[in-house]
């Protein structure tokens, strides 16, 4: 009997440890797909306007930043870059 109950003991003990964990884990932030949309405009005025490298880095730099976690900066930085074509 007592080996029953140990058993259980341990089952739940191992259930309540790890239903937390998956629950933390479902629950990452989504990315804001606002910013891959945002340089795909910027990359197709780019192939109208090549020359412009003022906003080609801008645009660059706001997808570094989008990669890195920061994604308020960088869809400021890439509207920016938008800004940047006539």
């Amino acid at each position: 009997m007592k080996k029953v109950a140990l058993s259980l003991l341990l089952v739940l003990g191992l259930y309540f440890l790890a239903v937390p964990a998956s629950w933390a884990q479902q629950q990452r932030p989504l990315q804001n797909p606002q910013a891959p949309k945002l340089y795909q405009q910027c990359q197709d005025r780019l192939k109208k306007d090549p020359k412009n490298e003022e906003a080609k880095e801008l645009c660059e730099e706001g997808m570094r930043l989008h990669r890195e976690g920061k994604q308020e900066e960088g869809i400021k930085a890439i509207q920016e870059g938008l800004t940047k074509f006539k």
